[in-house]
């Protein structure tokens, strides 16, 4: 068996594994953004209300732009979270990746640096959004995107394919033997539009 697969990795991909992997950061993100909007516009209500009553307007309204127009721009938050974890993952260039699936492992081809992973140090993979995301040993990971796989490579379904053999693990060792952790199991997760 040999499959060959010739791909690149870009930021989307990386942020799409962010998403894959912190499933629940944004959520917990904009929940904090939001709850630290509350203290700010409490005060430039209890500001406003406190100059209309002195009937000083001109100070209500220096008060709504200098704390309400800054609060408003915040309140998108998407945005500013994607741009936000754009920075925290820096500047990665496109990636141009050549991928050899053998009988012994995964050889990757990176810029010229090859490495291998043998089958024993797979975790566990998940499709998702298009793209197979392979967990390795020592917290690293495999992305290989469907939308830029070259026409030379072999077929998307093939890799799923062998992953889902090559990734079970077997029970060793007599019946007191325990069941895989999640983390041994495989995970297969295919998103459907």
């Amino acid at each position: 068996m040999r499959l060959v697969y010739e791909y690149t990795n870009t930021l989307q991909d990386y942020l799409t594994q962010h998403g894959l992997c912190n499933p629940d950061a944004y959520h917990i993100a904009r929940r904090m953004h939001y709850r630290f909007l509350v203290l700010p516009l409490w005060a430039m209500f209890l500001g406003v209300v406190a100059a209309l009553l002195a009937n000083n307007a001109l100070f209500a309204y220096f008060i709504i732009a200098a704390v309400g127009f800054p609060l408003c721009a915040s309140i998108p938050f998407a945005a500013r979270y994607r741009w936000a974890l754009e920075r925290s993952l820096g500047s990665n260039a496109p990636t141009e990746i050549r991928l050899e699936v053998t009988e012994d492992g995964m050889h990757e081809t990176v810029e010229g640096i090859q490495s291998f992973v043998p089958w024993s140090s797979v975790r566990r993979f998940e499709v998702f959004h298009e793209t197979i995301f392979v967990a390795l040993a020592a917290n690293r990971w495999a992305i290989i995107p469907r939308r830029s796989l070259s026409p030379s490579s072999d077929r998307f379904g093939d890799l799923i394919r062998v992953l889902q053999e090559r990734t079970v693990m077997g029970h060793s060792g007599g019946s007191d033997a325990a069941e895989p952790s999640a983390e041994a199991r495989p995970t297969v997760r295919v998103d459907r539009p």
